[in-house]
């Protein structure tokens, strides 16, 4: 997490104990930022970011920003062994939920953390709210036949209005979290 940038430290789990304790001892409800990261890089493994990650150059080549469909297809014209698992796996999946799933990221990369939550509670209504999930429960938990009939065979088959219809969901109820 640390190496793709989404977290600022790595604590290995033998320092969690003696990280929380310290939180515990030292960190007030007046404490400053830069004391609180202090501790935290006191008990980090700081070259945590140095850590090679592997077939990174293929996910930068392969998952660009630009679109499901364009992902799919450099996935399926890729033949290398990263390619072969990940389009194993996708393959598996609702094509229509990896296209919400896109436009969730890519709507969510230039969201504050207070819309996301609004957006993602939206998207999870209308999960609940339309066919695909249920079929989902119902090849894995239901009948266990894993043979899920999707609404779509391909996700370049997926309409934006169908992927407009999980961020536009009404949701009844007050979305204001800064009130909770």
């Amino acid at each position: 997490m640390v190496s793709w940038g989404i977290a600022t430290h790595y604590v290995p789990n033998d320092r969690l104990p003696d990280l929380i304790k310290s939180i515990a001892t030292n960190v007030k409800e007046t404490s400053a930022n830069e004391e609180i990261f202090d501790i935290v890089n006191k008990h980090s493994d700081l070259t945590a970011s140095q850590v090679q990650i592997p077939d990174y150059e293929e996910i930068e080549r392969i998952f660009k920003m630009d679109s499901a469909v364009d992902i799919i297809k450099r996935l399926e014209t890729t033949d290398t062994p990263f390619a072969d698992r990940t389009r194993k796996m996708l393959t598996k999946m609702s094509p229509l939920s990896i296209a919400v799933v896109f436009e969730q990221i890519k709507r969510g990369s230039k969201m504050n953390i207070h819309d996301v939550f609004k957006m993602e509670y939206k998207m999870s209504q209308g999960f609940m709210n339309h066919p695909e999930f249920f079929e989902g429960v119902r090849a894995l938990l239901v009948d266990k036949d894993k043979n899920p009939k999707w609404t779509h065979k391909h996700v370049s088959e997926v309409k934006q209005s169908e992927i407009d219809f999980f961020f536009n969901y009404p949701a009844d109820n007050n979305l204001d979290i800064l009130k909770y």
